[in-house]
């Protein structure tokens, strides 16, 4: 009985160590594999992470916001100047392809964000 378990406490000890051993190998996206795997999506996934990306951000809290915010303007300071203009040209895109509407209600967000 003694020598049963201790076998039993060596195989799920092995068990244990092997599936540790894989997770900690399996590694986690790169930037150039988020870019990749961002570039793929359809427009109905895009537009569903959009729609769960809005509803996280109507449940945050003002002190979540402030934080977020916060981090966006420091990861925004680090960027360098071509990145910086990158960022730029594709709002500047993105705003040519709004409607009035959509861009009234962008100005009312942004203005919004400021206070």
């Amino acid at each position: 009985m003694n020598k049963l378990l201790s076998v039993i406490v060596a195989a799920m000890f092995a068990v244990v160590s092997a599936s540790a051993f894989a997770a900690s190998h399996a590694g986690a996206q790169t930037k150039d594999e988020k870019k990749a795997a961002a570039a793929k999506m359809t427009d109905a996934e895009k537009a569903e992470a959009k729609k769960k990306a809005q509803a996280k951000a109507a449940k945050m809290t003002d002190a979540e916001k402030a934080e977020a915010k916060k981090k966006a303007q420091a990861k925004y300071a680090k960027m360098t100047d071509a990145e910086k203009a990158a960022l730029k040209k594709k709002a500047e895109a993105k705003a040519a392809k709004m409607t009035d509407a959509q861009k009234a209600e962008a100005k009312k967000k942004a203005e919004a964000m400021k206070k």
